[in-house]
């Protein structure tokens, strides 16, 4: 996902230091909506041949199947031969910042250190107003005077300069890959904002918007993830059916049948939640098989039974043993009456 949105202009570098196993580090990096360095990929190689950086580009397309539109290098033969081959789409400058590292080591400390040197070399390197006529007449002039006719280092450099020097490529945003100020670049001058206020214009258009830089852009990440808790298993569980569905896909994108296949097994998953009839469970204290009924069903079930009379009294809600007549008199009478007939 930090791909997609901010993938647009990476950076190749191979320069990391040496681990103990002297394996080369080497990253591919973007910057993202907060003007970070986000990681898409690395990788520890044992050599660096041409062909470990063919091998490291194509598991990097293999996993994002898109070429990044910008990729920024160093001068390493062997780095220049694998992206110019992988990377057939996109762009391919030289970072500014590798080529002044290198600039002290060529002219030597002292030259390096002239105050003169250094401020034409910086207006020479970092101008971006300047034109493609200006920079070979400062060029020309700063071997001259500087006595750097013959130098091998600038004669390369000047043979590449398309690759490099800024008045080349002006209109290709490079996102901050080539120089912190250059952050300022996917931003409008004030100069603008005089021509909307004329104009009657109070809406900056959407055109002069880069979604890379807006608060939103990395929006569909946090939909992914919203209320999952990074330090929880959830979270790992998460990121792992997120990972292997989009590896998944990547890897047979030309296969109809197998994706055909991948979805119709997706589409055997609910896919919303049906609510069931909870369990009944007995509160505490109280019988399995009955509740407690409230006074109108006691009434209701009384009335519907047909409930014995007394055999003594005749009497309805009570029995022989529960009743209240006076046993001596009505006993007796009953009893006398039975014998006169």
């Amino acid at each position: 996902m930090n791909y997609k949105e901010f993938g647009d202009i990476v950076s190749f570098d191979e320069t990391y230091s040496t681990n103990r196993h002297n394996m080369r580090f080497v990253s591919i990096t973007g910057i993202d909506n907060h003007k970070k360095l986000v990681i898409f990929g690395v990788a520890l190689l044992s050599c660096e041949t041409i062909d470990s950086y063919k091998w490291f580009i194509d598991c990097f397309l293999k996993t994002f199947s898109t070429e990044p539109g910008l990729v920024t290098t160093d001068q390493d033969p062997a780095v220049l031969e694998a992206v110019a081959e992988k990377f057939k789409t996109g762009k391919h400058r030289l970072c500014m910042w590798h080529i002044s590292q290198k600039l002290k080591d060529k002219v030597g400390y002292v030259l390096y250190n002239n105050k003169v040197f250094r401020k034409r070399t910086n207006y020479i390197f970092w101008n971006k107003e300047m034109s493609v006529s200006s920079f070979e007449r400062h060029w020309k002039s700063l071997i001259e005077d500087f006595k750097l006719d013959g130098a091998k280092w600038f004669d390369d450099m000047f043979a590449i300069k398309e690759m490099w020097i800024l008045c080349f490529f002006r209109d290709v945003l490079m996102n901050g890959l080539m120089r912190t100020s250059s952050l300022s670049e996917g931003r409008l001058c004030r100069h603008i904002f005089y021509v909307y206020e004329i104009n009657d214009i109070f809406e900056i258009p959407k055109q002069h918007i880069l979604r890379r830089w807006a608060r939103d852009a990395s929006e569909s990440l946090i939909v992914i993830f919203a209320g999952v808790n990074y330090h929880s298993d959830a979270y790992m569980i998460t990121k792992h059916i997120f990972n292997t569905f989009r590896r998944v896909v990547s890897n047979c994108k030309n296969d109809k049948e197998i994706l055909q296949l991948f979805s119709d097994k997706f589409d055997g998953f609910p896919s919303n939640v049906k609510v069931r009839a909870p369990v009944v469970v007995p509160n505490k204290g109280q019988h399995n098989s009955k509740r407690y009924k409230s006074a109108r069903e006691e009434a209701a079930s009384k009335s519907s039974v047909n409930r014995r009379k007394c055999h003594r009294c005749q009497g309805i809600g009570h029995n022989v043993r529960t009743c209240t007549v006076d046993l001596d008199s009505e006993f007796t009478d009953y009893e006398d009456d039975d014998e006169d007939v």
